[in-house]
């Protein structure tokens, strides 16, 4: 068994399919995973299984460092509804989630913004500039 935590989750399924998308993930968190989708959904009806949901929050412990653009968790949609498959609550197991929102027991005030995973089906994994 394989311990993926949510960012590990996204760059296996990346390297697992590397010859149909001709590029690996290189081996950072999400905020660069994030940076490397450009497209943000801005409507749910528009998101399509597949594409990721990051999860922006503040941390309840203060000196817990802030990440990139505040980022502190992915998953990837499933559809049907809000499902998502992701790996949640530091415990590395993988699984369906019926909705993306969820309660934390580390941070608060979630934002949920979706990206899409147009550019990646493209062939293209260029890192954006990053803006805060």
């Amino acid at each position: 068994p394989l311990f993926l935590d949510c960012c590990g989750l996204v760059r296996r399924i990346m390297r697992d399919l590397r010859k149909n998308f001709g590029f690996c993930l290189g081996p950072w968190n999400q905020s660069y995973q994030y940076d490397t989708l450009p497209n943000v959904i801005e409507k749910l009806e528009d998101v399509l299984p597949g594409d990721l949901v990051f999860t922006a929050a503040t941390f309840y412990k203060p000196r817990v460092k802030p990440q990139k653009h505040d980022l502190t968790h992915v998953e990837i949609f499933l559809g049907q509804g809000a499902k998502t498959i992701g790996s949640r609550w530091h415990a590395g197991k993988v699984q369906e989630f019926e909705d993306f929102k969820f309660v934390s027991t580390s941070y608060h005030s979630q934002k949920y913004i979706f990206k899409s995973i147009d550019t990646w089906l493209k062939g293209v994994c260029k890192r954006l500039a990053y803006v805060h």
